[in-house]
């Protein structure tokens, strides 16, 4: 499945580091999932923008979601997609050993009076 989300995401360019959306996801999940507790980095990949920089996803759009468990609904993962992109503190590590990429997660802790993009969840109207 693809999905396009109305989320503000860092970009790495020639510019710099500045922000960019809408973004575009691939969601995966597979029968066995309603059984077997899927790995993070498998369920979410950001098709667009292809150059994001972001502490939890891969330079190649591999992200990852956290802890999952068996039956882990579409409707949660989107919720953690969602509060990641955003950059919100409950859904986003920059902890060494905990990201996927070092640069971005020393910038995210460098500037954390950026962030969260947005404190509205993920199906509430922009006020």
């Amino acid at each position: 499945m693809v999905f396009a989300l109305l989320a503000q995401v860092l970009v790495l360019d020639e510019k710099g580091i500045q922000r960019s959306g809408p973004c575009q996801l691939g969601f995966r999940y597979h029968q066995h999932h309603l059984s077997c507790a899927p790995e993070s980095t498998e369920l979410v990949t950001v098709l667009f923008p292809t150059n994001i920089f972001h502490p939890n996803i891969t330079p190649s759009g591999t992200m990852c979601v956290g802890h999952t468990r068996p039956g882990f609904s579409l409707e949660a993962i989107a919720h953690q997609v969602w509060g990641g992109l955003n950059m919100n503190s409950q859904f986003v590590k920059t902890t060494h050993g905990h990201v996927l990429n070092w640069n971005a997660a020393q910038y995210v802790r460098q500037n954390l009076h950026l962030f969260p993009f947005t404190r509205r969840g993920l199906f509430e109207r922009e006020s």
